[in-house]
C-alpha cells in the first residue's frame, strides 16, 4: 500500500534498534528484519501488557525520561504487568 514506515509503541522505548528493523525491512533485507524484531518481541509484549499507552508510559517513567503520572481514564500499571515490564526492561538493561 505504500507504506514508507511504522507507529510503534516500542520505538518510544528502544528507537535504535526499531529503527534498524524498519532499514532492514526497508532495505529488503528480510533476515536482518525478522532478527531485530525476535530481539524486541519480549519488549513488544510488555508493552502490551494492559492498555496502551499505561505500559509504554510506566516505562519511560521507570527509565527516568518522564514523570510517572496519569489522568483518567488511565491509572497506573501495577501487579503482575508491571513486574512483567519492569524484567523487559532490566533485560534491555534500560532499567
Amino acid at each position: 500500500m505504500g507504506g514508507r514506515g511504522v507507529i510503534s509503541v516500542t520505538a518510544n522505548v528502544l528507537p535504535e534498534p526499531m529503527a534498524r528493523l524498519v532499514d532492514a525491512a526497508l532495505n529488503d533485507d528480510m533476515n536482518a528484519a525478522r532478527r531485530a524484531h525476535y530481539e524486541l518481541m519480549e519488549m513488544n509484549e510488555a508493552l502490551f501488557v494492559d492498555t496502551n499507552p499505561i505500559p509504554v508510559k510506566t516505562a519511560l517513567a521507570l527509565m527516568e525520561k518522564i514523570e510517572n503520572e496519569f489522568r483518567l481514564p488511565l491509572s497506573p500499571l501495577t501487579g503482575e504487568p508491571l513486574h512483567c515490564l519492569k524484567a523487559a526492561l532490566k533485560n534491555y538493561s534500560l532499567i
